[in-house]
């Protein structure tokens, strides 16, 4: 009896140890916090429970929406094989460790772990109830901080970037302010620092189409037609012609450009001014419209829908909107 007591006290003080030897007292102090923002079971593949190979976080639902903190922003705790690991303490006292690769800073693993600092974090939770911009009907209803996606009151999810980048836009507008960050909702909006350049594009896919999308670079607003086929195999388009209702418009010769992954895009992107703006025009307001791709190995017609036509004219009209409003 006196030994299984014993054996049952040893075993009681080695998971103690254990324990202690995992769990510190949760103290940042200035450092930066970060928030888990994962929301299922093996999404921890960067960390690890205890210094080795093995010991990667099995249930990470553990620690999901929890904060935690680098113990230092210097070197590594460790490196196994050509991987150096961060030390992390998590809000519960539990110590794991942050798998890096060489030569990338931490920032560049967060979309990817599910990672965000703790102020990102909070600025994103304090977007609900807020309007898309200030006198907008349009207003923040919740946000996922797993996908990073705000959720508004009409159910429709975007992009935290998303949302920032509108409201970059139409900051230096003098006027219109809302009606265009509302349009720029429908649109996959690039924002371009270097140069603070943006363009606006549709979201209609990667099939053959024609489209009109937008730049701005300060108080300079243009506009492209982008025509575009997609194929399972090379039609080298050296030119096209255009039938919109009785509007006829044949192209000057003039190779596409090409590129392919799995399929095959050939496309011509060319300014709205002259003669390529009065085309997007014609082909957005016609009742029917064909495009006739020629090639070197054949000839192909693509009548474009309705819902491209839609949109090439939502997308002259915004242009026309942002000009007067700048």
């Amino acid at each position: 009896m006196r030994k299984a007591i014993s054996l049952c006290l040893m075993l009681v003080i080695i998971m103690t140890m254990a324990v202690s030897a995992q769990a510190e007292k949760y103290s940042p102090g200035d450092r930066p916090e970060f928030i888990l923002t994962h929301d299922y079971k093996y999404a921890m593949k960067h960390f690890l429970v205890e210094p080795k190979l093995s010991g990667v976080v099995k249930d990470g639902t553990k620690y999901s929406l929890m904060k935690g903190y680098f113990e230092s922003d210097g070197p590594p705790t460790m490196v196994l094989g050509i991987f150096p690991y961060h030390k992390v303490v998590m809000e519960n006292g539990d110590v794991l460790y942050y798998k890096m690769t060489l030569d990338a800073d931490i920032d560049s693993l967060f979309t990817e772990d599910q990672i965000q600092w703790y102020s990102d974090y909070k600025a994103a939770m304090d977007e609900k109830g807020k309007p898309l911009v200030p006198g907008s009907s349009v207003v923040i209803k919740d946000y996922n901080p797993h996908w990073r996606m705000v959720i508004l009151a009409d159910g429709t999810k975007h992009g935290l970037e998303k949302i920032t980048q509108i409201r970059r836009f139409v900051s230096t507008l003098k006027r219109n302010q809302v009606r265009i960050a509302e349009a720029l909702l429908a649109y996959d909006l690039e924002y371009h620092k270097f140069d603070d350049k943006f363009f606006i594009k549709d979201n209609t896919g990667y099939k053959t189409n024609v489209s009109v999308y937008l730049g701005r670079m300060g108080n300079d607003v243009w506009g492209r037609l982008k025509i575009r086929y997609h194929a399972d195999s090379w039609l080298f388009i050296d030119q096209f012609g255009v039938l919109a209702d009785d509007y006829r418009y044949t192209s000057p010769v003039g190779a596409f450009e090409r590129f392919n992954s799995d399929s095959i895009w050939e496309y011509r992107d060319e300014s709205l001014e002259g003669e390529y703006g009065i085309l997007a025009d014609k082909i957005a307001g016609s009742r029917e419209c064909i495009i006739r791709f020629q090639g070197s190995r054949g000839i192909r017609d693509f009548t474009v829908p309705k819902v491209q036509k839609k949109k090439m004219r939502e997308a002259l009209d915004l242009l026309a909107l942002i000009r007067i409003s700048i």
